[in-house]
């Protein structure tokens, strides 16, 4: 059961005439991402609470359309019958929306501001730093003043004012390279949406939420609709009264509450079930309602193969195999931590073949000249051409930076790999973040080498790495998928559409650079989220400087083994599901198995698989449609909550109060 195959009431009554896309929720959506750039990273960097902007389903855009709807639409309407904002309207909002929670959020590309200042403010005569990259730093790509960097990290002085002009060549630099990513993506987005949205009709559950909420926007008296929904209310009030009673607990721990986090790895103290590692188990109830909205062989391939690696950790231990085991960055044995990428790899040339023939078809289009087509935003040759544009400024860009246009290539075809495959996950799957297991020098390292690998191509590598890669946790690719989904449901006009959200990301953009350093520099980025700072900062120095002070001499057999089986395994589960109605597995599971966000939210994604199964078991299809009403509500009193809480942490300024992962 998909959220594609169950078709929410707004998707019911089909796509009419396209547009929707009006001068005025443009600039609403823009006039609303300049409150969410400056609020989400007083949020997400200062207090660390519950991330606004660290979720493809994110808080503040879900709640601000309910505001919307239920608020300011009667307040309109009140005024004059069709004073009110439309369906689509709404719809196009929201869409600007997942661009400005997400560009200032945690997680995205604007990390880079703790990247370019960590190597001058941790670099000791221990580490040896300064003898062993510093040279290869180009001046424009961080700031130099030892003052600006270390007020980044400790607070200004008091009447000392923020050091903008020392930023503002390395804001300029990276902005330059930000936007780019943000085309390749967008580009990248354009070419896939059709094949995706209307060939491969991928369940896309994430915008199951906000086409519900605007399903009686244009009929506000019909009956039947999604805020007249008794079951999804149900669902709502069971959340919102465990949420309730769990903030009370956190702020009060003598008041009682419900227990949503376990350890398991409690169970597992003694060898050799020791192998199995770290074993969390968090109940989040947004992540519950999504999961049952995904077919099942998805939510149980989710959660089965997490457990898949735990049983493969096991017998590694049993048979003894524990010496002499090259490890990956993360610590875990190569013929293990590489299996995911090799996943990866399979399941993007699967994604490549199945669209073949529309690919083959959009390059002819191409050459030929054609106009868009449909809803299509932009015209095959137009869209290519941009593909090249903004691929040949990011190779320029980092051949500028130092590295050669060799390794330059690597990063970038690196980065298309990742933003392809988790954008599909996302569409697949609706996890509500994704990060890769593997990064670009790790698979050097351990696939090839880094002996014969220049030390100034590792160091830009790093730079570029660790800013745009390592925890792409909520990029904005999948935003632009989501958008096109939307659009083909809701009947917007995607190339209009398209202007309006590059507009919202281009002014999010903006404000969240001035944003970060007013918080950073006002508050002292050691007083910030931990991970921003203390973890996304120095963390990629550490590796480079392993890799330069102890070069790795060519492939590892082991590292080849994992990435081999990784390939393998997932063409055989793609094979089995296309030869075997009844085989209960999909590769988006095993290509996830290893990650951060599947030991957050295997647990949840398990309750809901159970509860799916229980349901159609003894209730059949009919109950599982009927069902989808009241997780709906889940997910809708879930975030509601997360909204609620974060004002009172706002208000009485508590730090690390997380309503979902951190």
């Amino acid at each position: 059961m998909t959220a594609s195959s169950h078709r929410p009431r707004s998707q019911t009554v089909g796509v009419l005439e396209r547009g929707g896309v009006t001068a005025r929720s443009i600039v609403v959506g823009l006039l609303l991402s300049v409150g969410l750039s400056v609020c989400i990273p007083y949020v997400d960097l200062f207090l660390s609470c519950t991330f606004m902007g660290g979720q493809h389903l994110p808080p503040g855009a879900v709640f601000l359309l309910l505001v919307l709807v239920l608020v300011i639409n009667p307040l309109l309407r009140a005024v004059g019958k069709r004073a009110g904002f439309s369906r689509r309207e709404l719809l196009t909002i929201y869409c600007m929306l997942l661009f400005s929670t997400l560009v200032p959020g945690h997680g995205a590309e604007n990390v880079f501001m703790s990247v370019v200042v960590a190597p001058h403010y941790y670099a000791t005569a221990a580490n040896k730093w300064r003898e062993l990259f510093f040279d290869y730093i180009p001046s424009w790509l961080t700031p130099h003043s030892p003052a600006a960097i270390r007020y980044f990290y400790e607070g200004l002085p008091p009447g000392r004012p923020i050091p903008y002009g020392e930023w503002m060549p390395t804001l300029a630099a990276w902005g330059v390279l930000t936007l780019l990513a943000y085309g390749l993506m967008m580009l990248l987005s354009v070419i896939l949406a059709r094949q995706w949205v209307d060939y491969e009709k991928l369940s896309f559950p994430l915008v199951a939420l906000p086409l519900e909420m605007t399903s009686g926007a244009d009929d506000p008296g019909r009956s039947g609709t999604f805020f007249h929904d008794r079951l999804m209310w149900l669902g709502f009030g069971i959340v919102v009264f465990v949420q309730l009673l769990a903030g009370l607990h956190f702020y009060y721990p003598a008041f009682p509450g419900f227990k949503l986090e376990y350890d398991f790895s409690r169970i597992f103290r003694e060898q050799p079930l020791r192998a199995v590692g770290w074993v969390p188990g968090n109940i989040y109830p947004s992540v519950i309602g999504v999961s049952f909205l995904l077919r099942s062989e998805v939510s149980f391939s989710l959660w089965f193969f997490y457990w898949f690696t735990k049983l493969q950790r096991l017998v590694a231990y049993l048979v003894g195999y524990r010496s002499g085991v090259v490890r990956t960055f993360s610590g875990d044995p190569a013929w293990l931590g590489l299996q995911p990428p090799g996943g990866q790899f399979a399941y993007l040339a699967l994604s490549l073949w199945a669209g073949r023939r529309y690919f083959g078809l959009l390059w002819r289009r191409a050459v030929a000249g054609a106009p868009a087509a449909g809803n299509e935003p932009l015209s095959p040759r137009w869209t290519l051409l941009g593909l090249l544009i903004v691929v040949s400024g990011m190779l320029t860009w980092l051949n500028a930076a130092g590295a050669s246009l060799g390794a330059a290539a690597y990063l970038v075809a690196y980065y298309i790999v990742l933003c392809t495959v988790l954008s599909k996950v996302v569409c697949e799957s609706g996890l509500l973040f994704v990060q890769s297991y593997n990064s670009p020098l790790d698979m050097l390292r351990l696939a090839v080498g880094t002996r014969n690998v220049a030390a100034r191509d590792l160091t830009i590598s790093t730079f570029f790495e660790w800013s745009f890669m390592i925890d792409q946790r909520a990029f904005i690719m999948p935003s632009f998928l989501q958008s096109a989904k939307i659009a083909a449901v809701g009947g917007l006009d995607h190339h209009r559409l398209l202007w309006g959200l590059v507009a919202a990301t281009a002014l999010s953009l903006g404000i969240c650079y001035y944003m970060n350093l007013r918080l950073l520099y006002t508050y002292g980025g050691l007083a910030c989220d931990p991970w921003f700072v203390k973890g996304a900062g120095p963390g990629g120095f550490n590796r480079l400087q392993g890799m330069l002070a102890n070069p790795t001499p060519g492939p590892s057999a082991q590292a080849l083994a994992g990435l081999a089986t990784g390939f393998i395994l997932t063409l055989v589960i793609f094979r089995l599901r296309g030869l075997f109605l009844w085989f209960p597995f999909h590769p988006v599971g095993f290509i996830m198995m290893q990650t951060y966000p599947m030991h957050r939210l295997w647990f949840s994604i398990l309750i809901a698989w159970v509860v799916k199964v229980v349901i159609t078991r003894y209730g059949g299809h009919k109950a599982v449609l009927r069902a989808n009403s009241f997780f709906l509500g889940v997910i809708f009193g879930d975030i509601v909550m997360m909204v609620a809480w974060l004002v009172v942490d706002a208000i009485t300024q508590t730090h690390g109060h997380f309503l979902l992962p951190s």
